[in-house]
Protein backbone atom coordinates (compact mmCIF):
# COMPACT_ATOMS: atom_id res chain seq x y z
CA UNK A 1 0.00 0.00 0.00
CA UNK A 2 1.81 3.50 -1.31
CA UNK A 3 1.24 6.41 0.85
CA UNK A 4 -1.41 8.15 -0.09
CA UNK A 5 -3.33 5.20 -2.01
CA UNK A 6 -7.30 5.45 -1.73
CA UNK A 7 -8.51 2.19 -2.05
CA UNK A 8 -12.29 0.88 -3.21
CA UNK A 9 -14.12 -1.39 -4.08
CA UNK A 10 -15.01 -2.39 -7.75
CA UNK A 11 -18.42 -2.22 -8.83
CA UNK A 12 -19.31 -4.94 -10.47
CA UNK A 13 -19.75 -3.56 -14.37
CA UNK A 14 -15.76 -3.30 -13.75
CA UNK A 15 -15.66 -6.74 -12.84
CA UNK A 16 -17.80 -7.80 -15.81
CA UNK A 17 -16.03 -5.30 -18.48
CA UNK A 18 -13.44 -8.01 -18.91
CA UNK A 19 -14.33 -11.88 -20.49
CA UNK A 20 -14.25 -14.34 -22.94
CA UNK A 21 -15.77 -14.35 -26.08
CA UNK A 22 -18.67 -16.69 -26.55
CA UNK A 23 -17.72 -19.37 -29.10
CA UNK A 24 -19.58 -19.37 -32.64
CA UNK A 25 -20.07 -15.82 -32.52
CA UNK A 26 -18.70 -13.08 -35.00
CA UNK A 27 -17.31 -9.69 -33.62
CA UNK A 28 -17.44 -6.94 -36.19
CA UNK A 29 -13.99 -5.09 -36.48
CA UNK A 30 -13.72 -1.59 -36.60
CA UNK A 31 -14.74 -1.42 -40.69
CA UNK A 32 -17.67 -2.99 -39.78
CA UNK A 33 -16.72 -6.76 -41.30
CA UNK A 34 -16.61 -10.15 -38.98
CA UNK A 35 -13.17 -11.28 -38.29
CA UNK A 36 -10.48 -9.88 -35.80
CA UNK A 37 -9.16 -6.30 -35.72
CA UNK A 38 -7.11 -5.04 -38.50
CA UNK A 39 -3.67 -3.46 -38.67
CA UNK A 40 -2.07 -0.99 -40.53
CA UNK A 41 -3.64 0.94 -43.58
CA UNK A 42 -5.86 -2.16 -43.74
CA UNK A 43 -7.45 -0.54 -40.50
CA UNK A 44 -10.67 2.33 -42.08
CA UNK A 45 -9.95 5.69 -40.00
CA UNK A 46 -13.92 6.28 -38.06
CA UNK A 47 -14.69 9.22 -35.99
CA UNK A 48 -18.03 8.92 -33.16
CA UNK A 49 -19.14 11.15 -31.09
CA UNK A 50 -18.04 11.06 -27.94
CA UNK A 51 -20.76 9.28 -25.54
CA UNK A 52 -21.65 6.10 -24.24
CA UNK A 53 -21.96 3.48 -26.54
CA UNK A 54 -24.85 2.10 -24.18
CA UNK A 55 -27.75 4.23 -22.02
CA UNK A 56 -27.54 3.67 -18.33
CA UNK A 57 -30.98 2.10 -17.24
CA UNK A 58 -32.84 3.83 -14.46
CA UNK A 59 -35.27 1.58 -12.50
CA UNK A 60 -38.47 3.61 -11.51
CA UNK A 61 -39.28 1.84 -8.66
CA UNK A 62 -35.86 1.86 -7.12
CA UNK A 63 -36.79 4.15 -4.02
CA UNK A 64 -40.30 2.37 -3.12
CA UNK A 65 -38.29 -1.22 -3.20
CA UNK A 66 -35.24 0.20 -0.91
CA UNK A 67 -38.02 1.07 1.54
CA UNK A 68 -39.71 -2.41 0.95
CA UNK A 69 -36.12 -4.21 1.40
CA UNK A 70 -35.52 -2.30 4.35
CA UNK A 71 -38.57 -3.29 5.96
CA UNK A 72 -38.12 -6.93 5.34
CA UNK A 73 -34.61 -6.89 7.19
CA UNK A 74 -35.46 -5.10 9.94
CA UNK A 75 -38.69 -7.56 10.41
CA UNK A 76 -35.84 -10.69 9.80
CA UNK A 77 -33.44 -9.96 12.21
CA UNK A 78 -30.32 -10.38 10.32
CA UNK A 79 -29.29 -7.14 11.13
CA UNK A 80 -29.71 -5.16 14.28
CA UNK A 81 -32.67 -2.42 13.18
CA UNK A 82 -30.48 0.39 14.00
CA UNK A 83 -27.84 -0.44 11.24
CA UNK A 84 -30.64 -1.63 8.61
CA UNK A 85 -31.30 1.58 6.80
CA UNK A 86 -27.12 2.19 6.61
CA UNK A 87 -26.53 -0.94 5.74
CA UNK A 88 -29.77 -0.91 2.88
CA UNK A 89 -28.70 2.23 1.37
CA UNK A 90 -24.81 1.65 1.15
CA UNK A 91 -25.60 -1.37 -0.77
CA UNK A 92 -28.22 0.62 -3.09
CA UNK A 93 -25.88 3.68 -3.14
CA UNK A 94 -22.21 2.65 -3.08
CA UNK A 95 -21.62 -0.05 -4.62
CA UNK A 96 -22.69 1.05 -8.11
CA UNK A 97 -24.83 -1.89 -9.47
CA UNK A 98 -26.68 -1.65 -12.34
CA UNK A 99 -30.37 -0.61 -11.61
CA UNK A 100 -30.80 -4.06 -13.87
CA UNK A 101 -30.33 -6.05 -11.10
CA UNK A 102 -32.91 -4.07 -9.03
CA UNK A 103 -35.23 -4.41 -11.89
CA UNK A 104 -35.16 -8.11 -12.55
CA UNK A 105 -34.76 -9.54 -9.20
CA UNK A 106 -37.26 -9.37 -6.05
CA UNK A 107 -37.02 -7.99 -2.87
CA UNK A 108 -36.50 -11.56 -1.09
CA UNK A 109 -33.26 -11.78 -3.26
CA UNK A 110 -32.20 -8.33 -2.41
CA UNK A 111 -32.99 -8.98 0.83
CA UNK A 112 -31.05 -12.41 1.06
CA UNK A 113 -27.84 -10.30 -0.82
CA UNK A 114 -27.56 -7.48 1.83
CA UNK A 115 -26.55 -9.27 4.64
CA UNK A 116 -23.44 -10.84 2.90
CA UNK A 117 -21.17 -8.03 3.88
CA UNK A 118 -21.90 -8.96 7.71
CA UNK A 119 -20.38 -11.21 10.09
CA UNK A 120 -22.24 -13.63 12.34
CA UNK A 121 -23.21 -10.64 14.60
CA UNK A 122 -24.75 -8.54 12.11
CA UNK A 123 -21.63 -6.44 12.14
CA UNK A 124 -19.57 -5.21 8.65
CA UNK A 125 -16.75 -7.18 7.84
CA UNK A 126 -13.84 -5.49 6.60
CA UNK A 127 -12.52 -7.75 4.63
CA UNK A 128 -16.11 -8.36 2.28
CA UNK A 129 -16.10 -3.92 1.80
CA UNK A 130 -12.03 -3.51 1.17
CA UNK A 131 -10.24 -3.33 -2.13
CA UNK A 132 -7.96 -6.54 -3.01
CA UNK A 133 -5.15 -5.03 -3.26
CA UNK A 134 -5.83 -2.92 0.36
CA UNK A 135 -6.08 -6.64 1.91
CA UNK A 136 -3.14 -8.25 0.09
CA UNK A 137 -1.04 -5.30 1.60
CA UNK A 138 -2.36 -4.29 5.18
CA UNK A 139 -1.52 -6.16 7.98
CA UNK A 140 -3.87 -8.47 10.90
CA UNK A 141 -2.71 -5.38 13.15
CA UNK A 142 -3.76 -2.59 10.67
CA UNK A 143 -7.06 -5.01 9.98
CA UNK A 144 -7.89 -5.17 13.22
CA UNK A 145 -7.76 -1.73 14.48
CA UNK A 146 -9.67 -0.22 11.15
CA UNK A 147 -12.13 -2.78 11.75
CA UNK A 148 -12.78 -1.54 15.05
CA UNK A 149 -13.44 1.92 14.13
CA UNK A 150 -15.33 1.09 11.16
CA UNK A 151 -17.53 -0.54 13.79
CA UNK A 152 -17.27 2.51 15.70
CA UNK A 153 -17.93 4.98 12.71
CA UNK A 154 -21.16 3.12 11.45
CA UNK A 155 -22.95 3.30 15.35
CA UNK A 156 -22.44 7.08 15.79
CA UNK A 157 -21.92 10.47 14.34
CA UNK A 158 -18.82 12.22 13.41
CA UNK A 159 -15.47 11.31 13.51
CA UNK A 160 -14.04 8.53 15.40
CA UNK A 161 -10.24 9.39 16.57
CA UNK A 162 -7.68 6.85 18.01
CA UNK A 163 -4.18 7.26 18.85
CA UNK A 164 -1.36 4.55 18.70
CA UNK A 165 2.21 5.05 20.28
CA UNK A 166 4.91 3.04 17.87
CA UNK A 167 6.75 0.81 20.38
CA UNK A 168 10.42 1.64 20.36
CA UNK A 169 10.06 5.91 19.19
CA UNK A 170 8.09 8.64 19.73
CA UNK A 171 6.09 8.10 17.08
CA UNK A 172 2.45 8.26 17.33
CA UNK A 173 -0.26 6.71 15.02
CA UNK A 174 -3.30 8.43 14.87
CA UNK A 175 -6.64 7.15 12.79
CA UNK A 176 -9.35 8.54 12.04
CA UNK A 177 -12.90 6.97 10.94
CA UNK A 178 -16.01 8.71 9.31
CA UNK A 179 -18.59 8.09 6.62
CA UNK A 180 -18.10 9.92 3.24
CA UNK A 181 -19.45 13.21 2.41
CA UNK A 182 -19.75 14.20 6.13
CA UNK A 183 -16.96 16.60 5.48
CA UNK A 184 -14.81 18.16 2.44
CA UNK A 185 -11.00 19.00 2.53
CA UNK A 186 -10.67 17.17 5.98
CA UNK A 187 -7.24 15.11 4.52
CA UNK A 188 -5.71 18.50 3.98
CA UNK A 189 -7.06 20.77 7.44
CA UNK A 190 -5.06 17.73 9.35
CA UNK A 191 -1.79 18.64 7.42
CA UNK A 192 -2.34 22.31 8.69
CA UNK A 193 -3.47 20.85 12.16
CA UNK A 194 -0.19 19.04 13.33
CA UNK A 195 2.27 21.12 11.03
CA UNK A 196 0.77 23.98 13.53
CA UNK A 197 2.24 22.06 16.69
CA UNK A 198 5.34 21.51 15.01
CA UNK A 199 4.81 17.98 13.98
CA UNK A 200 5.27 16.22 10.58
CA UNK A 201 3.55 12.85 8.62
CA UNK A 202 6.19 9.96 7.73
CA UNK A 203 3.28 8.41 6.68
CA UNK A 204 -0.20 8.50 5.53
CA UNK A 205 -2.76 6.64 4.13
CA UNK A 206 -6.43 7.42 2.62
CA UNK A 207 -8.87 4.16 2.41
CA UNK A 208 -12.33 4.48 0.91
CA UNK A 209 -14.38 1.37 1.64
CA UNK A 210 -17.99 0.36 -0.21
CA UNK A 211 -19.75 0.57 2.85
CA UNK A 212 -19.45 4.27 2.50
CA UNK A 213 -16.46 4.69 5.44
CA UNK A 214 -13.16 6.92 4.63
CA UNK A 215 -10.58 5.94 7.38
CA UNK A 216 -7.52 7.92 7.26
CA UNK A 217 -4.24 6.43 9.35
CA UNK A 218 -1.73 9.43 10.10
CA UNK A 219 2.42 8.63 11.52
CA UNK A 220 3.16 11.62 13.47
CA UNK A 221 6.61 12.57 14.69
CA UNK A 222 7.87 15.66 15.92
CA UNK A 223 9.98 18.07 13.79
CA UNK A 224 14.02 18.08 14.56
CA UNK A 225 15.27 21.38 16.78
CA UNK A 226 11.40 22.45 16.86
CA UNK A 227 10.39 24.70 19.66
CA UNK A 228 6.59 23.79 19.74
CA UNK A 229 6.11 21.21 22.60
CA UNK A 230 7.16 17.70 22.80
CA UNK A 231 4.71 15.49 21.05
CA UNK A 232 3.91 13.84 23.87
CA UNK A 233 1.79 16.22 24.36
CA UNK A 234 0.38 18.41 21.28
CA UNK A 235 -0.51 14.84 19.62
CA UNK A 236 -3.70 15.01 22.49
CA UNK A 237 -4.49 18.49 21.68
CA UNK A 238 -4.10 17.27 17.81
CA UNK A 239 -6.46 14.53 18.66
CA UNK A 240 -9.58 17.11 20.55
CA UNK A 241 -8.97 19.99 17.75
CA UNK A 242 -9.63 17.53 14.53
CA UNK A 243 -13.14 17.01 15.69
CA UNK A 244 -13.25 21.09 15.32
CA UNK A 245 -11.74 20.69 11.67
CA UNK A 246 -14.57 18.24 10.81
CA UNK A 247 -17.01 20.85 11.34
CA UNK A 248 -15.06 23.35 9.88
CA UNK A 249 -12.30 22.24 7.66
CA UNK A 250 -11.93 25.13 5.69
CA UNK A 251 -12.22 27.92 7.92
CA UNK A 252 -9.82 31.56 6.92
CA UNK A 253 -8.64 31.81 10.60
CA UNK A 254 -6.29 28.90 10.75
CA UNK A 255 -3.94 28.90 8.48
CA UNK A 256 -0.32 27.96 9.45
CA UNK A 257 1.45 29.96 6.26
CA UNK A 258 0.81 32.73 4.54
CA UNK A 259 -1.40 31.95 0.73
CA UNK A 260 -0.98 33.48 -1.92
CA UNK A 261 -4.89 33.88 -2.57
CA UNK A 262 -4.97 35.66 0.97
CA UNK A 263 -1.73 37.28 1.74
CA UNK A 264 -3.45 38.57 4.66
CA UNK A 265 -3.59 35.59 7.03
CA UNK A 266 0.03 35.30 8.17
CA UNK A 267 1.26 32.33 10.10
CA UNK A 268 0.43 31.80 14.05
CA UNK A 269 4.26 32.56 14.86
CA UNK A 270 3.43 35.91 13.00
CA UNK A 271 1.17 36.75 14.92
CA UNK A 272 -2.19 36.92 12.92
CA UNK A 273 -3.22 33.26 13.66
CA UNK A 274 -5.12 31.09 16.14
CA UNK A 275 -4.56 27.88 16.91
CA UNK A 276 -7.83 25.95 15.91
CA UNK A 277 -10.44 26.24 18.84
CA UNK A 278 -9.92 30.00 19.01
CA UNK A 279 -10.28 30.24 15.15
CA UNK A 280 -12.96 28.19 15.12
CA UNK A 281 -14.50 30.75 17.83
CA UNK A 282 -13.43 33.47 15.76
CA UNK A 283 -15.75 31.89 12.46
CA UNK A 284 -18.57 31.58 14.64
CA UNK A 285 -18.43 34.71 15.76
CA UNK A 286 -17.81 36.15 12.40
CA UNK A 287 -21.36 34.65 11.52
CA UNK A 288 -23.34 35.98 14.15
CA UNK A 289 -21.54 39.48 13.40
CA UNK A 290 -22.70 39.55 9.85
CA UNK A 291 -26.72 38.63 11.60
CA UNK A 292 -26.35 41.20 13.89
CA UNK A 293 -24.11 43.74 13.23
CA UNK A 294 -26.72 44.78 10.41
CA UNK A 295 -29.43 46.48 11.93
CA UNK A 296 -30.38 49.59 10.69
CA UNK A 297 -29.74 51.56 13.43
CA UNK A 298 -31.32 54.74 14.80
CA UNK A 299 -30.78 56.98 11.82
CA UNK A 300 -32.89 55.09 9.43
CA UNK A 301 -36.02 54.70 12.07
CA UNK A 302 -36.04 58.66 12.56
CA UNK A 303 -35.89 58.64 8.56
CA UNK A 304 -39.20 56.33 8.50
CA UNK A 305 -40.69 58.45 11.13
CA UNK A 306 -40.08 61.80 8.77
CA UNK A 307 -41.43 59.79 5.61
CA UNK A 308 -45.08 58.70 4.50
CA UNK A 309 -44.56 54.96 4.41
CA UNK A 310 -47.96 55.02 2.32
CA UNK A 311 -46.65 57.22 -0.36
CA UNK A 312 -45.07 55.18 -3.04
CA UNK A 313 -42.24 57.30 -3.68
CA UNK A 314 -41.49 57.63 -0.04
CA UNK A 315 -41.88 53.71 0.72
CA UNK A 316 -38.78 53.03 -2.55
CA UNK A 317 -36.48 55.61 -0.92
CA UNK A 318 -36.93 53.89 2.19
CA UNK A 319 -36.45 50.45 0.77
CA UNK A 320 -33.48 51.46 -0.95
CA UNK A 321 -31.67 53.01 2.27
CA UNK A 322 -32.63 49.88 4.10
CA UNK A 323 -30.91 47.55 1.46
CA UNK A 324 -27.81 49.79 1.18
CA UNK A 325 -27.69 50.36 5.11
CA UNK A 326 -27.72 46.14 5.19
CA UNK A 327 -25.78 45.46 2.54
CA UNK A 328 -23.10 48.30 2.12
CA UNK A 329 -22.68 48.85 6.30
CA UNK A 330 -21.11 45.54 7.36
CA UNK A 331 -20.24 43.36 4.98
CA UNK A 332 -18.49 39.56 5.37
CA UNK A 333 -15.27 40.93 4.29
CA UNK A 334 -15.22 43.87 5.88
CA UNK A 335 -16.22 42.20 9.35
CA UNK A 336 -12.87 39.47 8.60
CA UNK A 337 -10.68 42.24 7.92
CA UNK A 338 -11.63 43.78 11.73
CA UNK A 339 -11.02 40.05 13.43
CA UNK A 340 -7.45 39.57 11.13
CA UNK A 341 -6.88 43.06 12.47
CA UNK A 342 -6.94 42.62 16.13
CA UNK A 343 -5.77 39.32 16.96
CA UNK A 344 -4.76 39.88 20.61
CA UNK A 345 -8.52 41.30 21.36
CA UNK A 346 -10.35 38.42 19.10
CA UNK A 347 -7.93 36.20 21.29
CA UNK A 348 -9.14 37.53 24.96
CA UNK A 349 -12.69 37.53 23.34
CA UNK A 350 -11.91 33.65 23.09
CA UNK A 351 -10.74 33.22 26.80
CA UNK A 352 -13.91 35.30 27.88
CA UNK A 353 -15.88 32.64 26.30
CA UNK A 354 -13.74 29.73 26.76
CA UNK A 355 -13.69 30.59 30.79
CA UNK A 356 -17.32 30.21 30.67
CA UNK A 357 -18.29 27.14 28.89
CA UNK A 358 -14.82 25.24 29.00
CA UNK A 359 -15.97 21.79 30.28
CA UNK A 360 -15.69 21.65 34.20
CA UNK A 361 -14.55 17.78 34.34
CA UNK A 362 -11.52 19.00 32.12
CA UNK A 363 -10.71 22.25 34.15
CA UNK A 364 -10.04 19.19 36.80
CA UNK A 365 -8.02 16.78 34.89
CA UNK A 366 -6.22 19.51 33.19
CA UNK A 367 -5.04 20.90 36.36
CA UNK A 368 -3.19 17.39 37.40
CA UNK A 369 -1.87 17.06 33.87
CA UNK A 370 -1.93 20.11 32.03
CA UNK A 371 -3.27 20.19 28.40
CA UNK A 372 -1.89 22.51 26.01
CA UNK A 373 -5.45 24.31 25.20
CA UNK A 374 -5.85 24.92 28.93
CA UNK A 375 -2.74 26.31 29.47
CA UNK A 376 -3.25 28.79 26.32
CA UNK A 377 -6.25 30.25 28.78
CA UNK A 378 -3.93 30.53 31.68
CA UNK A 379 -1.29 33.01 29.99
CA UNK A 380 -4.58 35.05 29.22
CA UNK A 381 -6.03 37.50 32.00
CA UNK A 382 -9.50 36.89 32.10
CA UNK A 383 -11.81 39.91 31.73
CA UNK A 384 -15.31 40.14 32.43
CA UNK A 385 -18.12 41.25 30.48
CA UNK A 386 -17.74 45.28 31.42
CA UNK A 387 -13.66 45.34 31.84
CA UNK A 388 -13.36 43.49 28.02
CA UNK A 389 -16.78 45.83 26.78
CA UNK A 390 -14.24 48.99 28.58
CA UNK A 391 -10.94 47.30 27.30
CA UNK A 392 -12.49 47.55 23.13
CA UNK A 393 -13.78 50.86 23.70
CA UNK A 394 -10.31 52.13 24.92
CA UNK A 395 -8.35 50.29 22.30
CA UNK A 396 -10.79 50.37 19.31
CA UNK A 397 -11.40 54.27 18.24
CA UNK A 398 -13.06 53.62 14.63
CA UNK A 399 -16.84 52.63 15.50
CA UNK A 400 -17.05 50.18 12.63
CA UNK A 401 -14.75 48.12 13.99
CA UNK A 402 -15.87 48.26 17.44
CA UNK A 403 -19.10 47.38 16.81
CA UNK A 404 -17.88 44.28 15.19
CA UNK A 405 -15.90 43.32 18.18
CA UNK A 406 -18.71 44.41 20.47
CA UNK A 407 -20.87 41.41 18.68
CA UNK A 408 -18.49 38.72 19.40
CA UNK A 409 -19.09 40.11 23.35
CA UNK A 410 -22.23 39.74 23.04
CA UNK A 411 -21.95 36.63 21.22
CA UNK A 412 -20.87 35.16 24.38
CA UNK A 413 -22.76 37.05 26.85
CA UNK A 414 -25.89 35.43 25.20
CA UNK A 415 -24.41 31.90 24.87
CA UNK A 416 -26.68 29.60 27.30
CA UNK A 417 -25.11 26.22 25.93
CA UNK A 418 -22.82 24.76 23.21
CA UNK A 419 -21.11 21.18 22.19
CA UNK A 420 -18.24 23.43 21.11
CA UNK A 421 -15.91 20.83 23.68
CA UNK A 422 -17.46 18.10 22.97
CA UNK A 423 -15.17 15.61 21.30
CA UNK A 424 -17.61 14.00 18.60
CA UNK A 425 -19.55 16.45 17.00
CA UNK A 426 -20.49 16.72 12.77
CA UNK A 427 -21.77 20.35 13.47
CA UNK A 428 -21.31 23.04 16.46
CA UNK A 429 -24.51 24.21 18.17
CA UNK A 430 -25.09 27.25 20.12
CA UNK A 431 -28.21 28.01 22.52
CA UNK A 432 -28.69 31.32 22.90
CA UNK A 433 -30.98 33.52 25.69
CA UNK A 434 -32.71 35.87 23.13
Amino acid sequence: MNPLETSGTATPNEQLSSGTKTPGRQYLSAGGRPGGSRTGSETPSHRIENEPGYTTPVFSGKLAQQKLVETKLASSGFIPRNLVSGEVGWFYENLGIDDTYFANESQDVIAADNPKCLNKDGKTDIRLVSDKSFLEKASENTLDVYQNVMWNVENRFGPVIEMFEVEGTRERRVVIGYKMGGTKNFFSALSDLYHFYGLFSARKYVEQFANGVTIISLYLNPLPQSSAPPIESTIFQVIKEASLLYCLPENPFFRTQPTSADPSVISPQGGLGHAVQEATYAYCGWVFAQHFCNRLGSSYHKLKTVLDENDANHAEVLNDIKTRFREETYTRQSIMDVIFAHPDLIRLLYVNFAMEHYPASEEEASKLVPTLSYQRLQTHQYLSYDDLRAKLRKSVPNKHELAVLEAFLEFNRHILKTNFYQPTKVALSFRLNP
